[in-house]
């Protein structure tokens, strides 16, 4: 998408297929289920695991979450409040509230089939994609460290399961 704007002029028009567009709008997400590491938390029962490693671990498994829980919604709440306002701006073709029905939930959510729309190019808009892109990275490093942890978890989980 940067590179389609960049090629353009300055104040110009391009015509941009919903497949560029589509990545900009969606954002990765992780959502475990915690109910278990909650009870266990809550009820005083996290000392039962009596190896230090997967109890430490364990611990800290809530701070990690909130943490990557912080970037999704950091990168969220600058998507609905500064892209997708400027995006449906530059929708030449579309009204604001044409390209958040038609554009973002008819073909991205309901899986219409794509197109493409015009957009007018501003540096306005390309530094937002790039902030954009920017915090996209952020979450997806903070959900592969996640998935580390929690592979690394489950791992030493296991170990304590197979030494009984």
């Amino acid at each position: 998408m940067l590179e389609a704007i960049d090629a353009a002029s300055p104040d110009s028009r391009i015509v941009v297929p919903d497949t560029l567009i589509a990545p900009l709008l969606v954002g990765p997400t992780f959502d475990p289920i915690t109910a278990t590491l909650d009870a266990l938390t809550t009820a005083g029962r996290l000392p039962l695991i009596r190896s230090p490693e997967p109890r430490a671990a364990l611990a800290t498994w809530p701070s990690r979450l909130a943490d990557a829980r912080d970037e999704e919604l950091q990168a969220r709440n600058f998507l609905e409040r500064e892209l997708i306002p400027r995006l449906s701006e530059a929708a030449t073709e579309l009204t604001p509230s044409d390209f958040v029905v038609d554009w973002l939930y008819g073909t991205l959510l309901d899986g219409r089939e794509s197109g493409q729309g015009t957009l007018h190019v501003s540096s306005g808009l390309r530094n937002l994609i790039g902030v954009r892109l920017y915090y996209g990275g952020g979450v997806v490093e903070e959900l592969e460290s996640l998935a580390g942890t929690t592979d690394e978890l489950i791992a030493l989980l296991n170990k304590v399961a197979d030494s009984r």
